[in-house]
């Protein structure tokens, strides 16, 4: 492909990539304003969407405190006059004439070991008293027992009904509060009555009667009434309220019935959070949903009211004014973004129309005469002016180019003689180094074996120094230890001599002793004639006689045998003798005979170590010719790589000079397509 072929090519590529690059500015653009128009539309809405609704959400908790609140304080109200009543009405009967006036008549149940109906008395202190009894019960439907029990075991009570064997009302437990009350009403824990199936809570105090005792008057009021006003208390649609004792224990729960009379903090994990609460609200979790949680504390009675409502319900409103407001929000933002598109279009035409301009004057063939209308006051005018300034310095810069593309191709075809004459010179020079190189590192070769050789040379004739040298002090101590040996072979010569002497000595000492026991032997036979002539007197005689003779003879006998052996040993020593002169003379040759090789060894070493010195100087002369050598080898080698680097410097300039005068042949031909 030509130069001009190229530039064709990548103008083309370089037009087509900017009109694609306008297009994605332009949709860029438009889409950057109706994103704008989005984004101003869509973040007010959605931080209004979260403020409201948080507000929302806020009043609903607010509210449902408020509401709960009242109603919690309203049916405390309510328990709280109706046990004030009860309580004041039990003072009152405490402190009555007729209660205060009870004797020992009232009717006494401990001795009898069956239940029985309790007694109905019209006549005297316990008629009168069972009278207002029942006046007080009658008029307080909510009351459902009146009661009493004396010091003394009697027990009266409004309505009769069953009573238990052995009844003694002084160990009961409404007995013993009342007496602990210091002469003021005692309200005591509710419980559940199941005869009544009710919920009762007992009023109690103490009394004096006129006998000087003391007694406990009770009211039982049934809660029946108070926890179904409790249960038809509702909060929204899911909203309950629940009834607890100061104790924990759960007097009304109208979600599960179950739970009555229960510790709270028994039920579970959600109800053991409202059981840790005293007051306030919260959020727990029953029974696998979400409620709401307000306690209220009552400080006159000590109960716990709680009133709970599903947080769904709570969130139910806000979540339907953010649904309303996101939906307003959705209206608006299409509103907003069928504006911004219009805007858009209107806002990008200039320059869709400068775009087409630019591409008109890409696809033509090379004209930079044309130029962009100018014509208007906007930013797309702006644009043109600026392209046209642009455009008119390609011009001046094209015509430049075509003035300089002739002389570089004129310079470019001399440059590419000169590159081709230097290159035949580099080639003839490259292969003679060649040539020198491959002879001398033939020469270095053969310098490195002659150092090699001699070095050999030296140290071999070093080793025959070194063992000359061991085999010189090896002989002079041979010498020494066979001067040695003489000196010895001589002192035991002189030793066996002085033991022949001493075995003559012996030899004497035997004769001695063979002839006393020769003339022991005598005596011992005259001794034994004597003895025979003795008779019998000289018989014992005679035996000692005969062992004395035994033992000469021994005697004689030993001495025979040590004489003998010392003349054997006589001989023996005798040859020894005459064997070790013998040894002694040879000794003394070897001494001189070992002396003259001594000599010899001195004569080898000394010439040994004239040779060493000689390989040594020969060595290091063939050592410093080789490091010479070698040296020049390097720079022959040096020469030669430096020689092959110039040749393939010149080659690369030939080659490049070839194509710098083919490019700037294509570079004039393709300034020559411009019309300028």
């Amino acid at each position: 492909m030509c130069a001009w072929e190229r530039y064709e090519t990548c103008l083309q590529q370089v037009g087509n990539t900017t009109f694609i690059e306008v297009g994605c500015i332009l949709m860029t653009i438009r889409n950057k304003l109706i994103a704008a128009f989005i984004a101003i539309t869509i973040i007010p809405i959605l931080i209004i969407t979260l403020f409201v609704s948080r507000m929302v959400m806020e009043r609903e908790q607010a509210y449902f405190d408020e509401s709960s609140g009242k109603q919690m304080a309203e049916v405390d109200n309510g328990f709280n006059v109706f046990l004030s009543g009860v309580a004041e009405n039990a003072m009152a009967m405490s402190e009555s004439a007729l209660l205060k006036s009870v004797d020992g008549t009232m009717p006494n149940y401990m001795s009898i070991g069956q239940a029985s109906q309790l007694q109905e008395p019209t006549t005297g202190k316990a008629g009168e008293v069972y009278a207002n009894f029942t006046q007080v019960g009658k008029a307080h439907p909510a009351y459902a027992y009146v009661y009493m029990g004396s010091s003394q075991g009697g027990y009266l009570q409004y309505p009769a009904s069953t009573i238990k064997a052995n009844y003694d009302p002084r160990t009961r437990g409404w007995f013993t509060t009342g007496m602990s009350g210091n002469g003021k009403p005692v309200r005591t824990a509710a419980y559940f009555f199941p005869e009544d199936d009710a919920t009762i809570i007992s009023t109690v105090q103490r009394f004096t009667d006129a006998t000087g005792g003391y007694g406990v008057i009770g009211l039982d009021v049934s809660l029946k009434q108070l926890t179904e006003s409790v249960k038809r208390v509702h909060f929204g649609q899911s909203g309950y309220l629940m009834l607890v004792e100061d104790t924990g224990n759960v007097l009304a729960d109208p979600s599960d019935p179950a739970h009555n009379f229960k510790m709270l903090d028994s039920l579970g994990d959600g109800y053991k959070q409202l059981a840790g609460l005293t007051s306030g609200r919260t959020e727990v979790t029953l029974n696998g949903k979400q409620y709401t949680a307000n306690v209220y504390h009552s400080e006159r009675l000590g109960w716990k009211y709680i009133g709970l409502i599903e947080s769904s319900e709570v969130a139910a409103k806000a979540k339907s004014i953010a649904l309303m407001i996101m939906g307003m929000g959705i209206v608006l933002i299409l509103v907003f973004v069928a504006l911004g598109w219009t805007l858009a279009n209107k806002l990008i035409a200039p320059i869709n129309q400068t775009s087409r301009s630019l591409k008109d004057i890409a696809s033509g063939e090379g004209d930079l005469t044309r130029r962009l209308d100018t014509s208007g006051k906007d930013e797309t005018a702006v644009l043109a002016e600026g392209f046209n300034a642009f455009m008119a310095r390609i011009q001046m810069l094209i015509r430049d180019i075509r003035s300089s593309s002739q002389s570089v191709e004129q310079s470019a075809g001399s440059i590419g003689q000169q590159a081709t004459t230097l290159d035949n010179a580099a080639q003839r020079q490259a292969q003679a180094v060649d040539m020198l190189s491959t002879a001398f590192h033939e020469m270095v070769a053969t310098s490195n074996e002659v150092a090699q050789n001699c070095s050999n040379a030296a140290a071999a004739a070093k080793e025959g120094e070194d063992q000359a040298g061991v085999g010189q002090k090896v002989i002079a101590l041979m010498i020494k230890q066979v001067e040695q040996l003489g000196q010895r072979i001589q002192a035991a010569s002189g030793s066996i001599e002085g033991l022949a002497k001493d075995t003559h000595a012996i030899n004497d000492i035997l004769g001695t002793i063979k002839g006393i026991a020769e003339q022991t032997n005598l005596l011992a036979l005259n001794a034994a004639i004597e003895a025979a002539r003795a008779g019998d007197q000289g018989r014992g005689f005679a035996v000692v006689a005969d062992e004395v003779r035994a033992l000469a003879k021994r005697t004689s006998d030993s001495t025979e045998q040590i004489n003998s052996l010392l003349t054997q040993l006589v001989d023996s020593t005798r040859s020894v003798t005459q064997e070790m002169q013998e040894s002694l003379v040879q000794s003394n040759a070897s001494v001189a005979y070992t002396a003259q090789v001594e000599a010899a060894f001195a004569g080898v070493h000394n010439a040994v170590t004239v040779i060493k010195d000689m390989n040594m100087q020969i060595a290091t002369a063939a050592e410093e010719q080789h490091q010479v050598a070698e040296d020049i080898n390097r720079h022959i080698v040096g020469i030669s790589s430096d020689a092959g680097k110039v040749a393939e410097v010149v080659g690369a300039t030939k080659t490049v000079s070839h194509s710098l005068v083919t490019v700037s042949e294509e570079l004039s031909g393709f300034v020559g397509r411009f019309k300028i």
